[in-house]
């Protein structure tokens, strides 16, 4: 039977990326969708496929045949919308990021375990395919020991434009051609700028990708002296436990950023590049003393592989590849980031 799926926040996102991964997915329907906004829920319900739309969560959750839940409401709304879900039974993804406090994620994590269900944050980039097969060269030790990774991810995620702000492709759905962003600029509610925006790709996979924890952050941003004290530009250090170290940087000010992720091991260097995208496109560039070999990818949805990954982990009852402990451990560093900004020091993560 395909696993039903509801969309929480109907927006830019969950109409160019979400609703189509899910219909994409193997064994995967999209069956209903939960805006405030009714006319609105039920265009895009149309739009997609789905059954119906809801403007109430405590009927949406009622919806026949609702297994699972996707979660793209403001940040700060995140925990208020997912742990009714799980309450009620309901596997729930939810967006990055996970929430505004440490204390919403933590919430969130012990619903998922109270209730015995899965709990995962939308960190796709970690099933991009580049990323995918760096993972494969440092697990098999191709690379040898780790020393070093580094990774980038800026706004507008590669284009020449300089700017803070995503040019989505405009909706057939009335509805949804001028959804409303004026959230993102409110720190309550967003919790942060860039790093928020897409620092966290970076972070996230750059753990996934060293298989450890981060103990030790020490980083400069503009925070200061940005808009709304905002951040559109942060450098990190991020130290990992064994004393591997990691370089993030993200801004919304760089043209033609590379986006690129590269680790440094022992025996050799492998870059994904473009691993830090929107797009699933990108190649893998390996330097060993074997020789140089460069590997392209093209055709992937990693949004659609990550729907379907999360839907093995239901049916098997294994915990997804980014669990809701993932998401809580981005936000701590994200939190340890602007903090130690302000501070001009290190700051050490409480694991």
């Amino acid at each position: 039977m395909p696993i039903g799926w509801g969309i929480i926040g109907p927006g830019g996102w969950a109409d160019r990326y979400i609703a189509p991964a899910i219909k994409q997915a193997k064994d995967s329907k999209l069956v209903a969708v939960l805006s405030r906004d009714k006319e609105r829920a039920d265009v895009f319900a149309k739009g997609h496929g789905a059954d119906r739309g809801y403007d109430s969560l405590a009927e949406f959750l009622k919806h026949p045949g609702l297994d699972a839940v996707w979660v793209g409401v403001p940040n700060n709304l995140h925990a208020a919308n997912a742990i009714p879900a799980m309450d009620a039974g309901k596997h729930v993804m939810v967006d990055i990021t996970m929430a505004v406090t440490e204390e919403d994620c933590q919430a969130m994590v012990e619903a998922g375990k109270r209730n015995k269900v899965k709990l995962g944050v939308e960190f796709q980039t970690r099933h991009h395919p580049g990323n995918r097969e760096l993972k494969r060269l440092i697990t098999e030790g191709i690379l040898g020991d780790l020393i070093m990774l580094r990774a980038q991810m800026s706004l507008p995620w590669g284009g020449g434009q300089v700017s803070g702000v995503q040019q989505w492709k405009v909706s057939a759905n009335a509805a949804l051609a001028h959804p409303d962003h004026s959230w993102k600029e409110v720190y309550p509610m967003r919790g942060g700028g860039v790093t928020v925006v897409g620092g966290m790709f970076a972070v996230d996979l750059l753990r996934f990708l060293a298989g450890r924890d981060v103990e030790q952050v020490y980083a400069y941003t503009d925070a200061a002296t940005a808009p709304r004290g905002q951040e559109t530009l942060a450098n990190a250090i991020l130290q990992f436990q064994g004393g591997v170290p990691a370089f993030m940087d993200c801004s919304s000010r760089n043209p033609y950023s590379d986006n690129n992720v590269t680790v440094y091991g022992t025996k050799g260097r492998a870059t994904s590049i473009g691993g830090l995208r929107l797009d699933s496109e990108g190649a893998v560039e390996v330097v060993t003393d074997r020789g140089n070999i460069r590997k392209e990818f093209s055709g992937h949805n990693m949004y659609a592989d990550e729907f379907e990954e999360f839907m093995r982990c239901i049916r098997e009852n294994k915990e997804p590849s980014a669990s809701g402990v993932d998401g809580w451990r981005e936000r701590q560093i994200n939190i340890a980031i602007v903090e130690s900004s302000r501070k001009n020091a290190p700051v050490h993560i409480k694991l």
